[in-house]
């Protein structure tokens, strides 16, 4: 199930998280945004329902040249704040949402025939956070996208590589085992195209070092200090790639 379905009736995201996740989205390289030359995305309001404060918007993927010529991408009800990065290659759109308060995430669609995009099966959010589990090598239920119902944490969308093998992404989340001071910023991950899955390279692994002692200063004066990774390594130039080629 679409992580957006699980989400109807939580509240906005509060003015800070606004804030980073917008600066963090001003940081985007080696991306398009949802529009190129041939195709961009639209969005599509319903009609109001009595029973309901929002509506049910639906995301198309439209021709530049041919305006009749559209397919569609997702739905999602208006109180889930959504964007759009298209790959380098045009294959790819990596759909940014925001479903409420310390609650952020994505979807990855791959192109088909025409202007077709399907989604990747499987809930990408949950697949992100299993993979960050199995890394740090603590129990998944001590994270707190799986604690309760909540799904909380927050996925920030970086960069796509410039052969769009790999589609850059960081964690944040607080409220570990319960303990409001105990959380992590900043922690990045690759997902493989190519391959299909989560990745993480010597980079990466190095940056996530920090991710811990971060979080600490979350919101702090001394945050914006931290060195924060804006750009995503190709497949071919990765330290892995490298020793098969030998």
């Amino acid at each position: 199930m679409p992580a957006y379905l699980k989400t109807l009736g939580r509240k906005p995201l509060n003015t800070w998280s606004l804030l980073v996740a917008g600066a963090l989205f001003c940081l985007l390289t080696n991306a398009i945004p949802g529009q190129t030359s041939s195709f961009k995305i639209e969005s599509v309001e319903g009609a109001q329902k009595p029973d309901r404060d929002d509506v049910d918007v639906s995301e198309f993927v439209v021709s530049t040249k041919d305006p009749h010529l559209k397919e569609l991408l997702s739905e999602h009800p208006s109180t889930t704040r959504v964007s759009f990065v298209i790959s380098p290659d045009k294959k790819w759109i990596f759909e940014h949402a925001s479903y409420g308060s310390r609650m952020a995430g994505g979807q990855l669609f791959k192109r088909g025939n025409g202007l077709k995009f399907d989604a990747l099966p499987g809930d990408f959010d949950e697949s992100v956070w299993r993979f960050f589990a199995r890394e740090e090598k603590i129990p998944e239920e001590k994270v707190p996208f799986f604690a309760g119902d909540s799904h909380e944490g927050i996925i920030d969308f970086v960069a796509w590589s410039s052969d769009s093998a790999r589609v850059l992404v960081s964690l944040r989340a607080g409220d570990f085992d319960g303990n409001r001071q105990r959380g992590v910023y900043l922690w990045y991950a690759y997902f493989n195209t190519k391959e299909g899955k989560f990745e993480l390279t010597d980079r990466l692994r190095s940056a996530n070092e920090g991710a811990w002692e971060r979080w600490e200063n979350f919101g702090e004066e001394r945050a914006g200090k931290f060195k924060e990774l804006t750009t995503a390594e190709r497949v071919d130039q990765s330290a892995r790639s490298k020793s098969e080629k030998k």
